[in-house]
């Protein structure tokens, strides 16, 4: 959190410009006590934005897909191949 502070003196950024936060998930980085994301609302006065991290998000909920797929994925992808190939033709 230092390296922010003096990043952001250095090169003459105020807090209160701060709107949004993005990072991955993980407790030291979005966590509710102890974590970056804590700290830069507190340097702001609580007036930033989590964006969270597109990408994990996106992950977890691919995850979440498969697992709660009735059949295997390999198995959608085979047929959407096969569904494909027999309406463009060769």
């Amino acid at each position: 959190m230092h390296t922010f502070y003096v990043l952001f003196r250095e090169a003459n950024i105020p807090w209160s410009s701060i709107k949004g936060y993005s990072s991955d998930t993980a407790n030291v980085m979005i966590g509710k006590k102890n974590s970056v994301l804590s700290r830069v609302r507190k340097a702001t006065n609580d007036n930033v934005f989590d964006f969270g991290c597109v990408s994990h998000l996106a992950s977890l909920c691919a995850n979440a897909l498969v697992k709660a797929l009735p059949v295997p994925v390999e198995d959608i992808l085979v047929d959407t191949y096969y569904f494909f190939h027999k309406r463009c033709g060769d």
